[in-house]
Parts: structure tokens; C-alpha cells; sequence
């Protein structure tokens, strides 16, 4: 972490929130090009391709909604990251209706619309967790070989660095599932985005200080409920899916419909 923290003491608070705001922009060009991977390697015809588009920019504005509800809570637009965080947890919560709206709206694939959201998310957030070691904020506990934060003037545990790791593991599993040979999308690839996703941030939220936070007892808030709800959200659809494969196996029901606009 020297070279790190070498350079975050090199440049002024001021420099290091413009670096967060670049990586906002690096990861925005991260999402798009996940969803453009997923269209060219699905064979994605164009009509189809422009309804996956307007899918995962609705699905990322919605998130976005969500994580800034509270805006109106504080003058000055500035209120703690303990509300941030609950309500960007609560937008993934809400992801599966998002999507099923939109893919009934569209007239496309739920599986279609999960994957695309999934992968834009994921690709965003590999890069904008990351970016909070240059504003300072999101900061884990102290320790002496940490990543320097300009909100404490010290050395904290690199938790969004960790964040970003498991988003990024997290990502690639997806991705390897896409390109398995004869792929059609199944419907897992979101559940598996929500029930990962909020099973690991539920541990990094462990290691975050309580500056933001109030805690309920030892270092659990309600933050980490939160986290619990969206795993479980995951964990549910990924059940029901697995449960429709397994009827439509033994020849209960129809299998899972595949996307129109997908070339074979």
C-alpha cells in the first residue's frame, strides 16, 4: 500500500475527489462496454440489442434513485453514508421488479434483461468502488498499513479496494457463464449478481468505521440487513429458477422461453 498512500499524500483533497470523478467515468465506459461484450457475443440482433441498451441504462438509473433518495433529508445535498448505503442496498433489492417491468415493457427475455443488468452494474462498480481511495471516503477501520483517507487524516483498512475485488470475482463468474458454449440466458445471472454480492458486502461492511454508521450491536447496523434482504432476494430467484428447470425436466411445464432476438 506504500505507493498508494505515497500518492494520496502527493496530491491535495481537492485533486483526489477530480480522481473520483474520473473513475465515475471510467466505470460508466467499464458498464457500457460489458453490455456491448454481452450483445455481440449473443448474436444480438439490432432491435434486440437497442431494447438491452434502454434495460440496463433504466436498471442503473433506478439503482441510482434509489442510493440518493434521501438527497432531500440535508440542505446542500450532503447527508451520511449511512443512508447512502441503505438505500443503494434497497435498489438492488428492488432490481427484479425493475427488471421484469421492463422486460414485460419490452417485450424481450427476463434472462435477457437480468444478464445485461448484471453485467452493467457489476462492470460499474468494479471501478467506482475503487475510486473512493482517492476522495477518502468509505474507509474502513484503522491500521497502520492501510490506505491513507484525508476525512482522518491516517491509515484505514482498504475496504472498498476488498469491495472491489469481490465485485470484479464476481463479474468474471458471470462472464464465464455467458461464454460457456450453447449459452442462452436462463435467468441466473442476476440472482447470482444479488445473492454474492450481498453476502460479501455484508462481511466488508464489517470492517467499515463507525463514522458513518450507527451500530445496532457489535458491528452490525441495519446496513447489513439490508445486505441479508438482497442475498436472500438472490438466493429466492435463484431457487424458483432452478425449481422451473427441474419441472420443465421431467416435463411439468415448458422450459425457460429463449430471446427471439438472439441468432442461433
Amino acid at each position: 500500500m506504500n505507493f498508494i498512500n505515497d500518492f494520496l499524500h502527493s496530491i491535495s483533497p481537492n485533486r483526489g475527489n477530480e480522481l473520483y470523478n474520473f473513475t465515475g467515468t471510467v466505470a460508466m465506459v467499464i458498464a457500457v462496454l460489458a453490455v456491448v461484450f454481452y450483445l455481440v457475443r449473443m448474436k444480438t440482433k439490432p432491435l434486440e440489442a437497442l431494447k438491452g441498451v434502454a434495460i440496463a441504462a433504466i436498471a442503473y438509473y433506478c439503482t441510482g434513485f434509489a442510493q440518493y433518495l434521501t438527497v432531500w433529508y440535508r440542505v446542500g445535498f450532503s447527508f451520511e453514508r449511512y443512508e447512502q448505503v441503505s438505500n443503494f442496498a434497497l435498489g438492488f433489492i428492488l432490481l427484479p421488479l425493475v427488471v421484469w417491468l421492463c422486460a414485460k415493457t419490452f417485450n424481450t427475455s427476463v434472462g435477457f434483461a437480468g444478464d445485461l443488468t448484471a453485467l452493467a452494474l457489476l462492470g460499474y462498480h468494479v471501478i467506482g468502488r475503487s475510486g473512493c481511495v482517492f476522495s477518502g471516503c468509505c474507509y474502513g477501520f484503522a491500521c497502520d498499513w492501510g490506505v491513507y483517507s484525508f476525512h482522518t487524516g491516517a491509515n484505514q483498512f482498504p475496504v472498498c479496494i476488498v469491495e472491489s475485488l469481490f465485485t470484479l470475482a464476481i463479474l468474471i463468474f458471470i462472464i464465464v457463464r455467458i461464454c460457456r458454449k450453447g449459452y442462452v440466458p436462463d435467468g441466473k445471472n442476476l440472482p447470482y449478481f444479488l445473492l454474492l454480492y450481498g453476502v460479501c458486502r455484508f462481511f466488508s461492511e464489517m470492517t467499515r468505521e463507525s463514522t458513518y454508521a450507527d451500530w445496532l450491536f457489535w458491528r452490525i447496523s441495519d446496513i447489513h440487513f439490508h445486505m441479508l434482504a438482497m442475498a436472500a432476494v438472490g438466493g429466492l430467484l435463484l431457487w424458483r429458477v432452478h425449481k422451473k428447470e427441474s419441472a420443465a425436466a421431467v416435463g411439468e411445464e415448458p422450459s425457460l422461453p429463449a430471446l427471439k432476438g438472439i441468432r442461433k
